[in-house]
C-alpha cells in the first residue's frame, strides 16, 4: 500500500508539469511528437514490444488492461502485457483499481493512442521507475495538434524571398505555386503578390520544390487529423443527435 500511494503523488504530481503549459517548450513538444506520430501513418499495437516515444495505435485487446490505480478525473497508472504506464485524458469515473477500462472498454478498444512522454517517479525502496505516457488524440487535444500543424506551417512558409538578381527581396508568407507562379502574403502588410517561379533565386525555387515534395505528406496528415473528429476547418465535427 505504501507503495502504490507514493507512485499516486509523485506521478500525478509530474503529469501536471509536463506538457500543460500552452507557452511551454515541453508542450511544445508534446503536441510535435503527436503530429509526427499521426504524420508517419504507422499505427501499430501498443503491446510489449510496440510501447515507445512517439509510437501511434491501439492498446491489443488480446493482451488485456489492469488498473494499477486510478489517479484523478482523467488519468490512470494501468499495465498492458505486464508493463505499467501513464494514460492520460480519459474519464475514470466508475474505474476501480485492479480492474479494466469498466465503462469505458469499448471506446478505449477503439482509441487511437499516442506515447507522448515519460514519467519517472521514486518507488518506496528508495529506487526509480519510469512510465510511458499514453493519451488518446480526440477532442481538445487533438484540436490543439491541429492548431499545432497550422501554426508550424506557418512558420516554416514564413521567409525572406529574393528574385534571380537579389534586388528584390521580401519577407512574406508561402501560399501556393499555381500555373509556374508562386504567391507570396507580405508580413508587414498582409498584401498578397505573385511572381513567376523562374525569376525566383536558386534559393527560393530550392525550397518551393522542396515543399512541393512533402505535400502528400501534408495533405495525409490533415486527411488523418479530419478522420479523428475535425472538420476542414480545424474544427470538432458536430455528430447528429
Amino acid at each position: 500500500m505504501r507503495l502504490i500511494l507514493l507512485i499516486v503523488i509523485l506521478v500525478a504530481a509530474s503529469s501536471q508539469a509536463l506538457g500543460d503549459d500552452p507557452d511551454s517548450k515541453e508542450h511544445e513538444a508534446r503536441l510535435a511528437t503527436i503530429a509526427d506520430a499521426l504524420a508517419s501513418g504507422k499505427e501499430v499495437e501498443l503491446d510489449e514490444p510496440h510501447i515507445e516515444l512517439g509510437a501511434v495505435g491501439r492498446l491489443n485487446p488480446r493482451l488485456g488492461v489492469t488498473v494499477i490505480q486510478v489517479l484523478d478525473d482523467e488519468s490512470m497508472l494501468a499495465t498492458s502485457y505486464k508493463r505499467p504506464f501513464l494514460l492520460r485524458g480519459v474519464p475514470t469515473k466508475g474505474i476501480v483499481d485492479g480492474g479494466d477500462f469498466g465503462p469505458i472498454r469499448d471506446e478505449m478498444k477503439k482509441a487511437l493512442l499516442v506515447v507522448t512522454g515519460t514519467e519517472t517517479y521514486d518507488t518506496a525502496i528508495g529506487g526509480t521507475k519510469t512510465v510511458f505516457v499514453v493519451e488518446p488524440v480526440q477532442g481538445e487535444l487533438l484540436k490543439m495538434v491541429a492548431a499545432f500543424v497550422d501554426e508550424r506551417d506557418r512558420k516554416l512558409c514564413t521567409r525572406e524571398w529574393a528574385d534571380s538578381t537579389g534586388k528584390f527581396k521580401v519577407e512574406a508568407e508561402y501560399l501556393e505555386f499555381k500555373n509556374s507562379k508562386v504567391s507570396l502574403r507580405k508580413t508587414d502588410t498582409g498584401k498578397t503578390v505573385e511572381i513567376a517561379l523562374a525569376q525566383l533565386d536558386k534559393t527560393s525555387r530550392d525550397w518551393v520544390a522542396k515543399w512541393s515534395k512533402g505535400r502528400r505528406e501534408r495533405e495525409a496528415l490533415q486527411t488523418k487529423l479530419r478522420s479523428l473528429g475535425l472538420d476542414s476547418n480545424g474544427k470538432e465535427k458536430k455528430t447528429a443527435k
